[in-house]
């Protein structure tokens, strides 16, 4: 009898969630969010060839936003977790309809669970303390574990706010900045993993057990100038 009316429940759930989401996913065929092929592409093939590469158990998205990213990787069987500082970033009602994101600011985290592979795509440009970012996803690392990382890159100087130039095409408007970091920032980072102790550990042995894998999106003065340069790239 209890399952007869949990197969009625989740009947009408599903009744109900159909013809809620219909309407939303024909608008979205209809006019898409995104005009144009974006570096999403090169990011998540680049995040999955790592994936199957090292196959870990416990996988951490940090600033998933409104992407499909954690329920594509937890499709994949990896146990996967997605936090994103909800409140205080993200204006108005925020709903991930893809997977559950827990409010946490990845700069003072509070989850204590150690992951073998965290990502953060596209998301550390915008956090204005990176240092502090980046440091936290040190923190929520395993022993050997992987972070994967991709951001905008220029070898010639480091912008604090790619959105105030005077020929950026988009992000005038954003509530967040857009930072495009440079190799001494990166090395930067480097240095980082030497501050961190990891419970007594020697300062050596922990930088190398932790092995950061980063991917150097291509130089750009707005976002849409990645995926121009990789055509060119390419071609």
């Amino acid at each position: 009898m209890i399952n007869n009316l949990k197969q009625k429940l989740f009947k009408i759930y599903s009744i109900f969630v159909y013809f809620l989401t219909i309407p939303i996913l024909l608008k979205e065929s209809k006019f898409p969010i995104f005009k144009e092929i974006n570096e999403r592409a090169i990011e998540y093939g680049f995040v999955f060839k790592h994936l199957c590469r090292i196959c870990p158990t416990e996988v951490l998205d940090v600033g998933t936003g409104k992407t499909a990213l954690p329920h594509l990787m937890a499709n994949c069987g990896f146990k996967v977790k997605a936090i994103d500082k909800v409140h205080g970033y993200w204006s108005g009602d925020f709903v991930n309809r893809h997977f559950y994101i827990r409010n946490d600011d990845i700069t003072s985290p509070k989850i204590r669970q150690k992951f073998d592979f965290i990502t953060c795509i596209s998301v550390l440009e915008h956090i204005p303390n990176h240092r502090a970012a980046v440091k936290g996803m040190f923190s929520l690392l395993k022993t050997k574990g992987h972070l994967v990382l991709t951001f905008p890159y220029n070898e010639k100087k480091y912008l604090d706010n790619v959105y105030k130039l005077a020929d950026a095409g988009y992000g005038r408007t954003v509530p967040y900045i857009c930072q495009v970091f440079q190799n001494v920032f990166l090395d930067g980072y480097s240095v980082l993993a030497y501050d961190l102790t990891d419970r007594g550990k020697s300062i050596v042995n922990t930088y190398l057990a932790i092995k950061i894998v980063l991917l150097n999106i291509f130089l750009s003065n707005y976002i849409y100038s990645k995926v121009r340069l990789l055509k060119n790239k390419i071609l």
